[in-house]
């Protein structure tokens, strides 16, 4: 997207899966609960899991992004 749609820049970042069985939970809920936390966490879903790219993360976030996913569990 952007003014370069046809670029790519360098990145890495977390895949999280979904579950199954009894305490399932999908990427779209997980996603939904990060948006809504405080502070704010945006991923993206590629093929039915949660993305965090590191590219869009400041370093002195980390904690709290940490902090915002072990609230998941």
């Amino acid at each position: 997207g952007g003014s370069l749609p046809q670029e790519t820049l360098p990145s890495y970042g977390l895949r999280v899966a979904g579950s199954s069985g009894r305490d399932s939970w999908s990427a779209d809920a997980v996603a939904r609960t990060l948006r809504n936390g405080l502070p704010p966490i945006v991923a993206r879903i590629e093929q039915d899991a949660l993305v965090l790219d590191f590219r869009t993360i400041f370093p002195e976030d980390d904690q709290r992004v940490i902090a915002a996913i072990r609230l998941l569990a």
